[in-house]
């Protein structure tokens, strides 16, 4: 209240009636703070737009490592061959030690083999055991998993046993032709022997249906056993073995 009782901003002397309506405005201003607050806060947490991200690009995806256990993804399968060839200037001579342990080789694997019948087997074993020369003449490599020549191969092979070399030996009626077929070293035994037993046979089939070789010829299967002529390179071929009897 002033000192001299008077209205600050009239000058008119203070009455009982303007305290009373000044007091009244108290209510309200705190009114009107309450609601702007709550304005405020409406506004910040609902009504505010967020940020432009608009330009902004889509982070670059980080690949996941690869854990330190993890086995390395395995080569894909081979699915193809080398093509059959003539091997240079075979040699037939059964004092060479190739050849000597070739028919010792196959002399015991002769009543094994289940695609021959016994006369087949009395035949061969003539063949190989009385022979006076034998020797490896073609190699015909097969894919990882191939167990029948491909039609590119066939006639590779066809081609090949028309030369010069290979003709003359069909020529001679008496010569016989050992086929012998192999597989890989691993997995199981009985499966590889089959598998060699079957590469064996497409080859002597295309011998004779392609190449109309019409010599007595024999399918071995030789299973995981070690090539007999180290030109072959890996287990997975077929060799054809030339027996003068």
């Amino acid at each position: 209240m002033p000192a001299n009782g008077n209205c600050p901003e009239c000058a008119q002397p203070l009455t009982s009636d303007m305290s009373r309506r000044r007091l009244n405005l108290i209510p309200l201003f705190i009114t009107l703070l309450v609601l702007g607050g709550a304005g405020y806060y409406v506004y910040m947490n609902f009504l505010k737009p967020g940020p432009d991200t608009s330009g902004i690009g889509s982070p670059t995806p980080v690949p996941n490592p690869t854990p330190a256990n993890a086995q390395p993804t395995p080569p894909p399968a081979n699915t193809t061959a080398e093509a059959p060839r003539a091997v240079d200037k075979p040699n037939t001579d059964l004092r060479d030690t190739a050849n000597a342990k070739a028919r010792a080789d196959v002399i015991a694997r002769i009543d094994q083999m289940p695609n021959l019948s016994p006369d087949q087997k009395n035949k061969l074993f003539s063949s190989v055991d009385r022979a006076r020369g034998m020797g490896c003449v073609l190699i015909i490599p097969f894919a990882d998993g191939k167990k029948t020549l491909e039609q590119k191969e066939a006639a590779i092979l066809t081609s090949a046993i028309q030369s010069p070399g290979i003709k003359r030996l069909t020529e001679d009626p008496t010569l016989v032709f050992v086929i012998l077929g192999y597989a890989d070293k691993k997995g199981d035994a009985k499966a590889n022997e089959r598998v060699s037993i079957d590469r064996a046979e497409s080859v002597l089939a295309t011998m004779r249906d392609k190449a109309s070789v019409t010599n007595v010829m024999y399918a071995v299967g030789m299973g995981g056993a070690d090539v007999l002529n180290k030109e072959g390179g890996n287990n997975r071929l077929v060799e054809v073995w030339a027996v003068f009897p």
